[in-house]
């Protein structure tokens, strides 16, 4: 089978459910090229005990959100020769798969066999960050840092409030802020899932989740109720920013007053907000605060000569 599908470009879904492949030898390519392929369907039959070469079976197969795996005894390393994983994508893996290499993180890791699902992420240590998983932690598992939820937010609008969940867990596809304690990579794991679910904005203020790259249009920044998490602050969210999956955003119903920025309390302690200047020279170039140039109708906090500068 190898080179079957190879340069597929155009091919969006494939249904290989009916393929049993006990006997195949040779898988290497199969797939590779198949950029736009989003639905890959293998299939229990779909088993590679007797397959010798499968280099580059999945490479460049960056579409694909989601892929099951879990029959195939070489999962593991077609996943990393593949070259195509990517964050959040939905891998099915065995149950003895040891998925500590670097190209499983940020992806959501099902192992039905052994009833679990992980989510790895790297963080820096005290650096806080907003987290959405699918399926509930126990907190007290969790010794590398703190889940605080959104508890609501002052009067006069610029203060949105944080705290731990009362009831010792999180929930299934509830986004939290989570404040690591670790710099190292940070594994959650909870019970197996039947793939993700599409997460719906409600109407009331809170932080919701994504699963798959956001993008927020001109019509949702010119709302100006979208909120997204910046160097330890809440920014109001401008055309084009864009939020990874297993992060989440601040919604706020009503006009906040807070005039882009938003200081943040959890459990009654206050995190620092750097002073933000409001004018600058026009003429200097303008950085995003991940440190990329942006144009003169961004609009957000920006830096400027090493200060920065709110638009």
């Amino acid at each position: 089978m190898s080179f079957m599908f190879y340069g597929c470009s155009a091919l969006k879904t494939l249904d290989l459910s009916n393929f049993k492949t006990d006997n195949v030898t040779g898988m290497s390519n199969m797939f590779n090229g198949c950029n736009a392929l989003t639905s890959l369907t293998l299939g229990s039959n779909f088993k590679t005990d007797n397959v010798t070469n499968y280099t580059y079976i999945f490479r460049d197969c960056n579409s694909l959100l989601s892929l099951d795996l879990r029959n195939a005894d070489k999962a593991v390393d077609m996943v990393k020769t593949g070259n195509f994983a990517k964050r959040g994508m939905v891998i099915y893996l065995p149950a003895d798969a040891d998925v500590s290499d670097a190209v499983f993180e940020e992806n959501f890791v099902i192992k039905p066999d052994a009833n679990s699902t992980s989510f790895a992420r790297t963080f820096t240590s005290g650096k806080t960050s907003t987290l959405c998983l699918p399926f509930a932690v126990n907190t007290a598992d969790v010794t590398a840092g703190t889940f605080y939820e959104f508890k609501g937010r002052s009067d006069d609008g610029k203060t949105v409030k944080f705290g731990k969940p009362a009831s010792g867990s999180t929930e299934a596809d509830k986004a939290y802020i989570f404040k690591p304690s670790t710099s190292d990579k940070v594994t959650f794991t909870g019970a197996a899932i039947d793939g993700l679910p599409e997460l719906t904005e409600g109407d009331a203020d809170g932080l919701y989740g994504v699963y798959t790259k956001k993008k927020f249009t001109k019509a949702e920044a010119d709302r100006d109720i979208y909120y997204g998490w910046s160097a330890g602050n809440f920014v109001s969210i401008g055309e084009g920013a864009t939020l990874n999956p297993g992060r989440a955003y601040l919604k706020l119903s009503q006009a906040s007053g807070a005039k882009n920025i938003l200081n943040a309390v959890f459990d009654d302690e206050t995190t620092g907000i750097s002073e933000v200047n409001t004018t600058a020279d026009d003429n200097a170039p303008a950085y995003d605060l991940m440190g990329r140039r942006v144009g003169a109708g961004y609009k957000g906090i920006v830096i400027k000569n090493g200060k920065k500068i709110l638009k």
